[in-house]
């Protein structure tokens, strides 16, 4: 069983993409599954990492400014490719705005120049 798109602030669609080709890795038996044991050492060491950010108990699925290495991090444990960190730049620029500027920033609009770089014209 697999749960997708469970963390929060975040882009969506690229999570849910990266998060379904992650398990299909292991459903086809591309991939297998590591012990209990390391899985749940896995989990304690990354939740004991985002409690230290400060993070509480509410905010366990906030991947916010975290969320390019938790894409890194899937990619390279299925081997698979991995989503360019430009969408995590347009997604944060784009909060700071909704943020920032509230009645317009949905008038925004991205130009993708290359795999590292974009515009807002």
């Amino acid at each position: 069983m697999c749960f997708i798109g469970i963390p929060i602030y975040q882009c969506p669609f690229h999570l849910f993409d990266l998060q379904a080709r992650f398990f299909c890795k292991y459903l086809t038996g591309a991939k297998s599954l590591p012990s209990p044991e390391e899985m749940r050492a896995d989990t304690e060491k990354m939740m004991e990492n985002h409690w230290a950010k400060g993070y509480t108990k509410k905010q366990t699925h906030f991947l916010g400014p975290e969320q390019q290495s938790y894409y890194d991090d899937l990619a390279a444990t299925a081997d698979i490719e991995p989503i360019a960190p430009l969408f995590s730049k347009i997604w944060t620029e784009a909060l700071g705005r909704l943020f920032g500027d509230f009645q317009n920033y949905r008038k925004d609009r991205y130009k993708i120049i290359d795999n590292e770089s974009y515009v807002r014209p």
